[in-house]
Parts: structure tokens; sequence; C-alpha cells
């Protein structure tokens, strides 16, 4: 029998053998399904097969709970049919466990792929938002006459990127030349139209609170940019090292939203119940 729909024999729960194994959850045994009046002869009727011994038994899920009915028919020994023995019935029972898990696993398979290709549509759909648009570098690009930003004062431990003017473009001019000084677009071979297409998205992801923001974002990697140029730690630690801690200083607040985790728990936010999960 192949998997076309019209093959396939769609039987009331409350009719047949299978129905009653199903709402009783009572293992069925028949030396002749005939003399039962339980027995629903339309399927017979339908493939021209002739039903005389049968062994019914229920499948369960892990909660205990009827997802299916397995069914043996007609044991048949030499030419003859014979009845199922009570060690028939122990078999197939342990190998309607292994039914279970089976299909446990098989459903689990199938909601988690349909969660995945949700996930992955909804990932697309924030990365469009989230990423900087084209016009968004260009206009970062046209803003640079008018950002006052010395490259000496850059490298002191008095600058203070807060201090720049309001324009996110200064800050995001300030990442930029410091990428360049640290000379990683060369270390790492990154095109500088990627580079500041980065730039651009992580700025776009800090949200305008007061304090754990983009400029904060900057502050942070400005002091792990002094330690590098002015400490020995380049002689302690690799240059992937150093470039993935300098990363890791202007991604570390992205999307913070201004407030500590226990005013998240206190005021029961999505964040905080995703959180618990997560621990």
């Amino acid at each position: 029998m192949n998997s076309s729909s019209k093959d396939v024999i769609r039987i009331p729960l409350s009719k047949g053998i299978a129905g009653f194994v199903a709402s009783s959850g009572q293992i069925v045994k028949l030396d002749d399904a005939y003399m039962d009046p339980r027995f629903n002869r339309e399927v017979d009727l339908t493939t021209g097969y002739r039903t005389k011994s049968m062994l019914s038994v229920p499948i369960y899920g892990p909660s205990k709970e009827i997802v299916a009915v397995a069914n043996l028919i007609n044991k048949v020994v030499g030419r003859s049919t014979i009845s199922f023995s009570d060690a028939d019935v122990e078999t197939f029972q342990a190998f309607a466990t292994f039914c279970g898990l089976a299909l446990h696993k098989a459903i689990l398979l199938e909601e988690t792929n349909s969660q995945r290709k949700k996930l992955g549509v909804t990932m697309e759909v924030m990365s469009y938002h989230s990423t900087a648009k084209e016009e968004e570098i260009q206009g970062f690009y046209s803003a640079f006459p008018k950002i006052s930003l010395s490259l000496d004062e850059l490298k002191k431990l008095e600058f203070a990127p807060h201090q720049l003017d309001s324009s996110l473009d200064a800050l995001g001019l300030a990442m930029l030349e410091m990428f360049r000084l640290l000379d990683y677009p060369t270390k790492f071979q990154i095109e500088e139209h990627k580079l500041v297409r980065y730039i651009l998205t992580v700025r776009r992801n800090y949200r305008a609170v007061l304090y754990h923001n983009f400029g904060h974002a900057v502050s942070v990697s400005h002091a792990m940019f002094l330690l590098i140029i002015n400490t020995d730690i380049t002689k302690m630690l690799s240059d992937l090292e150093l470039f993935s801690m300098f990363i890791g200083a202007l991604n570390h607040d992205i999307d913070h939203r201004g407030t500590n985790n226990q005013f998240q728990k206190s005021a029961h936010t999505s964040l905080a119940v995703s959180l618990l999960f997560q621990h």
C-alpha cells in the first residue's frame, strides 16, 4: 500500500478493535475476529483480506497517554492460521514500547524542524532590520569632514569618548580610527566597508539609555585600546586574543535596557523569564 491519500483507510475512533483498544487501553487477543461484535469488517471488505486471529495492543507516549494502536493479524504456522499466544502478547507489548519511543522522537523532531524554520525566518527579519544600511554607511562617510578628532588625543589616557560632540558619527569614527591604529584591518584582512558596516550595526543595536549606550561601548573599547598600545599585554596575548577582547569591549552591552537584573526580575519582564530558563 503506497502513501497516496486514496489508499489511506480512515476509521472513527469509536469503531473496531483498534478503536476499543485506543479508548480503553486494554489488550485484545482474538482467535476469530468475526466472532467478536467489536470487530469492524469494513477494512476486510475494502482490501479483500480475511482477518482470523488478531492481537491488538496500545502504544503509550512518555506521559502514559495512548498515542497509537498496533495490530497483528493472522499468525501463520505452515499453512495454518493459529491463535496468538501469551508469549506473543509479551513480545508485542515490548515492541509497542519501542514504537511509542520512536513516535515520540519523530514528533519531537518534526516540531524541532518546524521551530528551526520559524527561527530562521525570525533571525532573517531581525538581521535585516538591525544591520546598517548602505545609505547609513554613506552618511557616516560624508560626516567625516565635520568631525573634530585628533589621533594624538585618541592615544592619550585623558581622552574621553563621551566628551565628543553629541553626534554618534563621531563615536563611530573614533572606533574606526582605533581599529586602524591597531592595524586590525590589515592583520585580519577586513575590508573597510565591511568594518564600517559592522561598527554602525553595533551602534544601531545599542539603546539610547543614559549610561549603557554606544558612547559607553566606545569608552570601554578605548580602555582596551590603551592597554594594547601602552602596556606589555601584547607580549602575553596573541593578536587574535587581543582582537577578540577589543571586539568584546565594543559589543559587551548591546541591547542593554538601562536597568539591572533585579529590576528586570521585579518587573517580571520577558527578558528576566528567558534568563531564568537559561540558568
